[in-house]
Parts: C-alpha cells; structure tokens; sequence
C-alpha cells in the first residue's frame, strides 16, 4: 500500500459500521466489478485483532465519482478514504 503512488495504483480503505457483517468484500468488491475495475491486491483486517477493522482494496484504475458514491452507499459503509 506504500507503494501504491509511486506504481500509479489507487487504495481504496473501507471502514465497515460492523465489521463482523457478512458480506462486506463481496459487497464492495462486486461493486467494483459492476463498474469494470480490476482488483490487484485486497487486504482485511481481522476484527479479533485490531479495534477499527478495515477493508483495502488496491486498483490500477482511478476511481469515477460513480463508483465512489456506489461503494458509499452500501450499508455497511461507515467511512472510505481514497489516495
């Protein structure tokens, strides 16, 4: 994730309202689907071991405002950054 500026790639952190919901990489990343964006790495946090369990998800494509605002407005969504 360091890398992810100097290679060009997009990181997208999700911060999940509970992360012990089913369904949260399935939901974000399906949704990246839907709108053509390839996945190149995915990393979750286990919430047994971190207080703030997190989702990042790396992409070789910028993200639209599209994309953005339908990876927002999933249910689980309490908080996404992008750099």
């Amino acid at each position: 994730m360091d890398l992810a500026p100097v290679l060009d790639l997009t990181v997208l952190t999700i911060t999940p309202d509970d992360a012990d919901q089913k369904g949260i990489v399935a939901g974000v990343t399906g949704t990246l689907a839907e709108h053509g964006i390839s996945i190149r790495q995915t990393i979750s946090e286990d919430p047994e071991f971190t207080d703030e369990p997190q989702l990042y998800l790396i992409t070789d494509q910028e993200l639209s405002g599209e994309v953005f605002t339908a990876i927002r407005e999933l249910e689980f969504v309490r908080k996404m950054e992008i750099q």
